[in-house]
Order: C-alpha cells, then structure tokens, then sequence
C-alpha cells in the first residue's frame, strides 16, 4: 500500500458526487482499499501532517479518489478500520442530535453538525455483498459523516445545511 495525500479544501473533487463501485471488485480498487487502509492508520496520518492525530474514517474522496468507498472502525475507537462500498443511509424516525464534529477536509475547524439519532445504514462489502445495520448515536453520526463524502459534501457546506456553526479547533 501506499501513503495517500489528503486533498486540499479548495479541491472541486470534495464537492462532487462519486461514483458507485461494481462488483468483483478491480485490481485497482482493491489496492486503494489497502492504500486508504494504511493510509488512515495514527501513525501514516502523523507522517502525512494530517490535521487531526486520529480518525473515526475517511473517505476516498478525500485523497482524490471519486468512488463510493470510506473505511471507518464502525463508530468504535478500538476496533480495526473496515472498508465500505456504495453506502447509504435512511433516517430511523425524527431524532436529531447537535454534536460536535470535525473532518480531515476542513482543516483546524469543528463544527457542531445536526444529524438523525438513529439511521439504517446500507453498504456493500468488499465482496458485493449488501448489508442492511441499525446505527445510533456514535456509529450513525460517522456513518453520516462519511456518507456525506461520497456525495460531494463537507459538514460546512451551505447546500448541507447541517452545520449550525464553526470555530477554530483547540
């Protein structure tokens, strides 16, 4: 694998819609799986001068990659980053939450973010297969999160209209 470079603010590429991911999966997706698998580990983000020390996932668009894949640790800090493909989410009933949140793309910034409580989260696995998960709270704030990337949106922006405000990250 190798060490990816994080895409600046500015990049058109964070603002588009990705593209879906057919199955079996190419040669060169599953190196990017492997390369954003490394990539996203503390120490390759210390060693690319990333702007936070750890991430709860990242998205391939976020290094430049216009496809529907984010890996993530499932909302849990401990536990090993898997690889989604083709993600979606619908709301499970009304609740919101105000949270905090922050992002590898926008960089020395929170924000505090309005998202569902509870989503049904949709995904392929890295053999096509589709998987259907209740997620709340934590999880379904990420999954959200990440989701918003592979449709060409930062947590900030207007057409959003999630970010309630941003400051200056202490």
């Amino acid at each position: 694998p190798t060490l990816l470079t994080l895409l600046p603010y500015e990049a058109p590429l964070l603002r588009r819609e990705a593209s879906d991911v057919e199955f079996p999966l190419s040669e060169a997706h599953k190196q990017l799986v492997a390369s954003m698998l490394y990539s996203v580990q503390d120490e390759q983000l210390a060693a690319a001068g990333a702007p936070w020390p750890s991430a709860a996932g990242m998205a391939a668009p976020q290094w430049g990659r216009a496809v529907k894949i984010f890996v993530w640790r499932g909302g849990v800090r401990d536990q090993p980053f898997v690889a989604c493909f083709n993600p979606s989410y619908e709301a499970v009933g009304d609740d919101t939450v105000d949270a905090e949140e922050g992002c590898f793309s926008v960089p020395g910034k929170r924000g505090v973010v309005r998202r569902h409580r509870v989503v049904l989260a949709t995904y392929d696995d890295a053999h096509g297969e589709r998987h259907v998960v209740r997620l709340e709270d934590w999880p379904a704030r990420v999954f959200q999160h990440e989701c918003d990337h592979v449709h060409g949106r930062l947590y900030d922006d207007e057409r959003a209209a999630r970010c309630l405000s941003k400051s200056d990250a202490v």
